[in-house]
């Protein structure tokens, strides 16, 4: 069977290097041929990792030893705020889903809720903690995005910045902002490719600078191959963003739009199965997140 695996392997990383040599010679940019060929050989490597068998007392001895590092952090040396996984701001949230685990998770809402700076809390918790982050920005332009950090810890309005109307104070308080901020372990990206994320992902992951990657939307990831209906791709890049999390063993939240099912009949509390594309995401999330504004408190933001 090894030597079997072994065959199958040559064969097929000599299919991916023809295939490499073929893009370069009918004109693809050196840099899109390397993704497309380094998310091959990804593939291959996690098509052979994944065909190797683990016995259940590894795994068990591994869950073992969590519930015994937790036990110790928790009991021996009391620190009562410990969460399994990585902490989120809010320690309610934690209480109840345990941090973020290894997994897929989705947040949805429609749009001008606050998906993004939803997630820019989590980013900026992360990041003061020295917690590595990945950030692939599909909806907002990365100076557009950075502009939030800086005006949350700063104090200092947009409009006031961007009209000129501050005062020394307000400049000194930006300034002392932007020098935290360049400290943070963030890593901000702009890749469309679903499969450019994932090789770009597997380097970052194995070069020990990544922990936990964002991505701001899903429904905008695209990927070379045609797919008959937008159903279809966006059920491909979700099994992408799965495998991103399984096969690296971290932690991806990606953002999604929800259909507008929830706003007919005046409207309701909406649900996993409204998140817009396809039903591949509520099956391949690990947990779902769900932004919306309640009728009343959406009356008084509207007048």
């Amino acid at each position: 069977i090894e030597v079997l695996r072994s065959e199958v392997m040559i064969r097929r990383l000599g299919k991916a290097q023809a295939t490499f040599r073929k893009e370069l010679e009918s004109g693809w940019a050196a840099p899109d041929a390397i993704a497309h060929l380094n998310a091959a050989i990804t593939n291959i490597l996690a098509s052979a990792m994944g065909a190797k068998t683990t016995a259940p007392g590894d795994i068990i001895d591994r869950v073992l030893a969590e519930y015994r590092e937790a036990h110790r952090i928790r009991i021996e040396e009391k620190r009562l705020d410990y969460t399994p996984g990585i902490p989120l701001p809010w320690q309610v949230v934690n209480l109840k889903a345990n941090g973020v685990q290894e997994g897929l998770y989705y947040v949805g809402a429609r749009p001008s809720v606050g998906k993004t700076a939803f997630l820019l809390n989590f980013v900026r918790f992360w990041c003061e903690r020295g917690i590595k982050v990945g950030f692939d920005s599909l909806d907002m332009a990365l100076k557009q995005l950075m502009k939030r950090p800086l005006g949350e810890r700063s104090r200092v309005s947009f409009n006031k910045a961007s009209f000129g109307t501050t005062t020394h104070e307000d400049l000194a308080a930006m300034e002392a902002a932007a020098a935290e901020i360049r400290k943070w372990p963030l890593v901000m990206v702009d890749f469309r490719d679903v499969d450019k994320l994932r090789a770009w992902a597997v380097a970052m992951r194995a070069a020990g600078k990544l922990d936990v990657l964002v991505v701001d939307f899903v429904q905008l990831l695209r990927a070379r191959q045609r797919f008959s209906n937008t159903e279809e791709r966006i059920e491909y890049v979700s099994g992408v963003l799965k495998s991103i999390a399984v096969d690296l063993s971290m932690p991806v939240i990606a953002l999604s739009q929800l259909n507008r099912e929830c706003e007919k009949d005046g409207g309701r509390v909406p649900t996993a199965s409204d998140l817009r594309g396809s039903g591949a995401l509520e099956q391949d999330a690990f947990a779902v997140w769900i932004l919306h504004r309640e009728k009343e408190v959406k009356n008084q933001w509207l007048t």
